[in-house]
């Protein structure tokens, strides 16, 4: 035996009992630790019925060998302050002989209790739980799990017959409808209930579990709350089946996701302008480079692929250094807002347009040949030499050069070619296109 007792105060508990009973039908069950004494009397009928043997090999042993390390304690017996008696009844898991658990439901009585010595012995009764589930008691339990569910359950729980009819509805639902309780749902449809086009959805719904096409189903459904407000719920509707597996009615499990998906639709709209800050160039709000060269090879690798025609127009602000120079940073940031706004005004949603590099820029227009490329791009500067310039600045003007895509032509090479343009364009004098 492990952490055997001592010989004295157990035999004064065995004694004892002794004088109440026969010793030859109990088995003597202990727990020790820290001095402390727990002895149980179990009928050795009980014992070896539950923990599956025909005898024990020993009669005294300790109660450890028998339960769940993990309900020890509630064996054990303390003198934190004063006596602190353990439960009388509660459950507990025995192990088996063939290592499984069975769980148990435990009664004692005590018999014997010495507090100077720190013993007490029980008298045990062992009680299989599963030997008493009786249709009685299973219908009883089943009734006061149902009764549980309605009035507890934070989802919205309902129960309908073949007519849509509610039989039963939870106190949650009730509250989210504007009633009382469940019970006033009974006898209602949804109809009366919700509004005609949510009654309508949950009826061609449900029609399909109570037609037998269905068994389930899982569904996000609109619902109006008791004051009016629109909301949603993940909703799961099941069939009602009796013994002949025929379909009488069915249940459903319905959880508001109105504040989950509110909070999930702030968050995509976050990430979007998270997104749109990462791929919008900070000053002129045209895309950053990276985004619209990105933009651009998707754009050629279409074009290339069914052979549709793409132009490109590199452009940039002449004399720019000389605006920043003479006129400050400052005014030259106002110069390259005033043209962005003008390109972006002027082009079709279809165009990609992007800062390249401090005054440069660059405008993908798919599905446009060169010459109509070549007509926006007079066009956005018409409109350049039609404003007033800030900062009382005499002039501003751009030059551009404009080319159209070749057979299988990287992104580059097209840049590059639209960049020798551009800087004949410069070497002619500015202000003007080539193409």
């Amino acid at each position: 035996m492990k952490n055997k007792p001592d010989f004295k105060k157990f035999m004064n508990i065995l004694n004892s009992f002794e004088d109440q009973g026969s010793m030859d039908e109990y088995a003597v069950l202990f727990s020790s630790e820290d001095n402390e004494l727990v002895v149980f009397f179990v009928e050795v009928t009980d014992i070896c019925q539950l923990i599956g043997v025909s005898t024990l090999e020993q009669k005294i042993v300790e109660l450890n060998d028998f339960i769940h390390e993990e309900d020890h304690y509630l064996c054990q017996y303390t003198y934190l302050s004063g006596r602190q008696a353990i439960q009388t009844a509660f459950n507990l898991r025995i192990i088996k002989s063939d290592k499984s658990v069975i769980v148990v439901w435990i009664e004692l009585e005590e018999v014997y209790c010495n507090t100077k010595q720190k013993t007490i012995a029980y008298k045990v009764k062992m009680i299989n739980p599963r030997e008493n589930l009786n249709k009685q008691v299973l219908d009883k339990a089943a009734s006061n799990n149902y009764l549980s569910i309605l009035s507890s359950a934070q989802d919205f729980v309902y129960f309908k017959n073949l007519n849509h009819i509610f039989t039963g509805s939870s106190q949650a639902m009730a509250n989210i409808t504007g009633f009382s309780s469940g019970e006033q749902h009974i006898g209602l449809t949804d109809y009366d209930i919700f509004p005609k086009e949510h009654a309508d959805i949950y009826y061609r719904l449900e029609n399909e579990i109570l037609s037998g096409k269905k068994n389930d189903i899982k569904q996000i459904e609109p619902f109006l709350d008791e004051n009016g407000n629109e909301g949603w719920v993940d909703t799961r509707k099941f069939a009602i089946r009796d013994t002949q597996g025929d379909i009488v009615g069915l249940f459903g499990i319905s959880r508001d996701i109105t504040e989950e998906l509110l909070l999930k639709k702030q968050l995509e709209e976050t990430q979007q302008k998270l997104l749109t800050l990462a791929n919008q160039d900070g000053l002129t709000s045209m895309f950053t480079r990276r985004h619209g060269y990105d933009l651009s090879t998707q754009a050629l690798t279409q074009a290339n692929r069914y052979h549709s025609p793409l132009s490109l127009i590199m452009f940039d602000i002449d004399h720019f250094k000389v605006v920043n120079d003479n006129y400050g940073h400052e005014c030259g940031d106002k110069v390259l807002v005033s043209i962005a706004d003008i390109v972006l005004a002027t082009l079709r949603d279809a165009d990609i347009a992007f800062r390249y590099g401090g005054e440069e820029f660059v405008i993908c227009s798919p599905h446009t040949s060169l010459q109509n490329t070549v007509v926006i791009m007079e066009r956005i500067n018409e409109k350049i030499n039609a404003i007033a310039p800030p900062c009382k600045i005499p002039s501003v003007t751009v030059s551009a050069g404009i080319v159209e895509l070749a057979n299988d032509e990287s992104l580059d090479k097209l840049i590059h070619r639209a960049d020798e343009l551009l800087y004949k364009a410069k070497a002619a004098g500015r202000n003007c296109i080539k193409y």
